[in-house]
């Protein structure tokens, strides 16, 4: 008796922690898709875009459509959904911030950080962010975050990151 109650009081936390996984965390994270999904509709068919790649998160998207030239940022937090259709032409720098904690040394978000003309402030584009992603997350979105540097770098035709004027005279 003693040890059918040791295994039951052992495995009687799994179900409970599958159901409350279920019933409250996957409709928080379900909503966010749904909401970008929803966004992300909204503008192929508001610019009339054909996607050529994409990536997307739980509640963030980037897209790239070829053809016209246009890049595609969705953001969905904390009830709001921000959506950006960026002419890549217009972009005069790309750069990838790694913040990290100083008192324990790990990265706390990866950023791509995009500085258009005639525009002051910055757009900033989350590819992970310790609050939100799980930390097994991490070395993936970072080569996601390269990936999308070269693409954009490809498509403004000069690398918009190390582009210094001595190394050309």
């Amino acid at each position: 008796m003693d040890m059918f109650l040791i295994v039951l009081v052992l495995l009687v936390p799994i179900p409970l922690y599958m159901a409350y996984y279920f019933l409250f965390v996957k409709k928080s994270n379900d909503k966010g898709v749904l909401e970008v999904e929803t966004a992300f509709k909204r503008v192929i068919k508001r610019n009339k875009l054909t996607i050529s790649e994409m990536n997307k998160f739980a509640d963030r998207l980037i897209a790239i459509d070829r053809k016209t030239g246009r890049l595609i940022l969705i953001v969905y937090r904390n009830g709001i959904t921000w959506e950006k259709c960026i002419n890549v032409e217009e972009i005069m720098r790309c750069k990838i911030n790694n913040i990290v904690d100083h008192s324990t040394g790990y990265i706390k978000e990866v950023n791509m950080e995009l500085r258009l003309q005639n525009v002051e402030d910055h757009i900033r584009f989350t590819f992970f962010d310790d609050a939100v992603d799980n930390l097994s997350d991490l070395g993936r979105r970072i080569k996601q975050s390269k990936y999308w540097q070269k693409k954009i770098e490809y498509y403004v035709g000069v690398p918009v990151t190390n582009y210094r004027l001595d190394h050309i005279f």
